[in-house]
């Protein structure tokens, strides 16, 4: 499914001072990404919420007119989130 497109993830363990306040480490890392047209998704590590990833799209990539919306999908919250 994603072969098509070209998928790259982030450890940010890998990228140094990638959460830092000034952001230039992430920056510097997505703008190469994007210059380089590596791949059409990138996928990041949130520095908000330190479990999820954020996903980037480059509309420069060849393989970005590849991608399909889907329906969306429910998300099932579980109840013990408003106690």
């Amino acid at each position: 499914m994603f072969e098509d497109v070209g998928v790259e993830e982030v450890d940010a363990r890998a990228v140094r001072r990638w959460d830092a306040p000034d952001q230039r480490a992430s920056r510097m890392f997505g703008d190469k990404w994007y210059d380089e047209k590596r791949s059409t998704v990138l996928i990041v590590p949130s520095t908000v919420v330190r479990a999820e990833r954020n996903v980037v799209i480059s509309q420069a990539h060849p393989g970005f007119r590849k991608l399909r919306a889907t329906a969306p999908k429910p998300v099932v919250w579980d109840e013990r989130l408003f106690r």
